[in-house]
């Protein structure tokens, strides 16, 4: 967790040195962040003007794209028997953040068992509108 809590602060100095040079730039961050909502690395993320993508989002399905590891069958080179797919987005570990001027006007986990052919990890679709 301290080291998940040390990424939250670089990603935040990071996002503040483009924000320096671009007051008015619009930030989207996200991927695997191997930590669910609530724990500290998502407080330090959203204690310095970022939003959760979710929380923001006008519509949203309520899935996690969270799973056990898939079984991978090396001689097709994917994977091939996945487990419990139907946690809910508290279970969630792969995030977005926008900052504050992003409007987030739907969110969604996609749970298709063909996105994890080639990943352990479903992708999450948005739609923004920038300002």
């Amino acid at each position: 967790n301290a080291a998940r809590e040390s990424n939250a602060y670089e990603i935040l100095e990071l996002i503040q040195g483009v924000q320096n040079s671009y007051p008015n730039i619009s930030v989207v961050m996200g991927g695997d962040l191997n930590s669910k909502a609530n724990s500290s690395p998502h407080g330090i993320l959203r204690s310095d003007g970022l939003k959760a993508a979710w929380d923001k989002a006008e519509t949203k399905n309520d899935s996690s794209g969270h799973h056990d590891y898939a079984t991978y069958d090396r001689s097709w080179g994917i994977y091939t028997a996945w487990k419990d797919i139907s946690t809910t987005h508290t279970s969630a570990i792969d995030h977005v953040y926008v900052s504050e001027n992003t409007s987030v006007k739907s969110y969604a986990t996609l749970s298709n068992l063909y996105a994890l052919w080639t990943s352990d990890h479903m992708p999450v679709l948005l739609e923004i509108d920038l300002p």
